[in-house]
């Protein structure tokens, strides 16, 4: 038997199991500052959509060589109509994957 080398799990680099085959979509959580109180902005998805109506944060697929951020500041300038002066990114927030194998930044 060969022997067993413990040195293969040092150098192992954990990988998400799915990775390469989950769709990935970024949001933005859009806050307005306003007479010292903070407001979070939803927006209702169209109704000639899919998940029409639901109340949802903007954002939409991460394109090809596009940063999650990126897609998430680019898709709320055109949901919201805002240009990218007015937007002040605070920092990234946590992932999530559902249970559709939809990986949301």
């Amino acid at each position: 038997m060969k022997r067993f080398n413990r040195e293969l799990f040092k150098s192992y680099q954990p990988k998400l199991i799915s990775e390469g085959k989950l769709r990935e979509y970024a949001i933005f959580i859009p806050l307005v500052f306003r007479e010292d109180q903070i407001y979070i902005v939803f927006q209702r998805r169209s109704a000639n959509i899919s998940q029409p109506g639901d109340i949802c944060f903007p954002g939409g697929k991460i394109e090809e060589n596009e940063a999650a951020q990126q897609a998430a500041v680019r898709e709320t300038q055109e949901e919201l109509l805002l240009k990218q002066q007015q937007i002040d990114v605070l920092g990234p927030g946590d992932s999530l994957i559902n249970n559709n194998s939809v990986l949301i930044h």
